[in-house]
This record gives structure tokens, sequence and C-alpha cells, in this order.
């Protein structure tokens, strides 16, 4: 059934990968990210998982799920001009820019998740 939703619909699929992915994003913010607790560990342990604290601090310091997002929505802009399939740079365009929606960077995130999500609907796929 998931995969006929995908086969058919994929601009609906799309729309829903992207709600999965900003209710990832908003775990990670208010369960990971945000606690003062988990700041404080970084701060004077740094522990194994205080890289991906970092992480995601520098990313949404220089908009990094916003630019990773809008050039894979680019690129799969691209590959509709070329007459390809974009679905894979679409969708990782949708899952990056929805967790990118709720994780600070909503500049260049909402763009990308629109871009992405009208490429989906413009695309063609050819049944050879």
């Amino acid at each position: 059934m998931i995969a006929r939703l995908f086969r058919d619909a994929p601009a609906f699929a799309g729309v829903i990968v992207c709600i999965a992915a900003a209710f990832a994003g908003a775990a990670v913010r208010y369960w990971f990210y945000e606690p003062d607790v988990y700041g404080a560990i970084c701060y004077y342990d740094y522990p194994w998982w205080c890289v991906f604290r970092t992480f995601i601090a520098v990313e949404t310091r220089y908009f990094g799920f916003g630019w990773t997002a809008l050039a894979s929505a680019s690129f799969a802009l691209a590959r509709i001009w070329m007459g390809a399939s974009c679905r894979p740079y679409a969708f990782g365009a949708l899952v990056i820019g929805g967790m990118g929606l709720l994780l600070y960077d909503t500049t260049l995130s909402a763009p990308a998740v629109l871009l992405a999500t009208l490429s989906l609907v413009r695309a063609p796929e050819r049944t050879a």
C-alpha cells in the first residue's frame, strides 16, 4: 500500500514524508538539543553524543539544513529538465527540509520544501 502511494501520488507521499521529518526534527529539538541538562553535560564532561549536538548547532548557525535541502531540490528540478527521475532528490530535500523547518532553519528550508513538492507534482516518470 505504501509503495503504491509513492508510485501513484508522489506529491502526497512527499507531504507525508515532510511531516514525519518535521516531527523527527521537533523530537530532536525539544528532547535533545534545547534541554539545559544536556548542554551542561556537554560543557563539563563531553560524552560521545555531544558531537551530534554540536553538529546541530553548527548546521543551524550556517543554515546547513536549508542549503542542503535547497541544493537537493534544485537537483530534482534539473533532473526534470533533463527528462530523468527526480524522486530521490525530491524526497531527500523533503526529509532534510522538513527537519530544518523545526531545527531553526526555516529561511531556506521552506523554499526547498516548496520546490521539492512542486517537482514531485511536475515530475514525468518514464515507463520504458
